[in-house]
């Protein structure tokens, strides 16, 4: 959503007088200003996901969507400020991104963690060339490699960058221990009669 719809969205829970607890994906805009996201938060706002992709502008080029680290963090603080937790995506492995690249962003997202505990979560993804995506279609001017592709699958084989499958299990030890833990409960055997239909 944009801000002007999310804007008109909470407009119309607090006119309504409705008390509902929400969430919206976005892009990261400087037109997310301290007096809107606390507008989201009184409408009961409480989680906005920011497709942000990556951090390098080389990269943030592949998807049109160049945001200046400055104004992100800026968005992101004034986010939390206002109680709303900030969902952050991230991609690794983008055609020549390198692996201190990777690592970098990495630990650029484990610094928000630590600045703004408990309302900063993120989604961390190793870069996938779809069909009919624009890197699939135009990936080739920059040197994308398409090696291939079953007819019932949906991502390509290419040329992605050699030190993904060690970064992938960093990533994994990295990110996995934030994530809450399942409780695992017993249940006694039941002794009773069988439900009957």
């Amino acid at each position: 959503m944009v801000p002007l719809m999310l804007r008109a969205l909470a407009d119309m829970l607090n006119d309504e007088g409705l008390r509902v607890e929400w969430s919206a994906t976005t892009m990261l805009n400087p037109r997310l200003t301290p007096h809107l996201l606390q507008s989201l938060a009184n409408a009961g706002c409480r989680t906005l996901e920011f497709g942000l992709e990556t951090i390098w502008t080389t990269g943030q080029a592949l998807f049109d969507k160049i945001q200046p680290i400055e104004m992100v963090e800026q968005v992101i603080a004034d986010t939390v400020k206002a109680g709303i937790v900030a969902n952050i995506n991230l991609i690794y492995g983008l055609p020549g991104e390198s692996l201190d690249q990777a690592r970098a962003q990495l630990h650029w997202f484990l610094d928000q963690q630590d600045r703004y505990t408990g309302l900063i979560t993120g989604s961390h993804n190793m870069l996938e060339i779809n069909r009919a995506s624009p890197l699939a279609r135009d990936g080739s001017k920059i040197g994308v490699e398409i090696a291939g592709i079953a007819p019932w699958a949906f991502s390509f084989a290419w040329n992605a960058p050699k030190w993904r499958p060690e970064f992938a299990l960093e990533l994994e030890r990295t990110i996995q221990p934030t994530l809450p833990t399942p409780q695992i409960v017993t249940l006694p055997r039941s002794t009773g009669a069988p439900i009957q239909p």
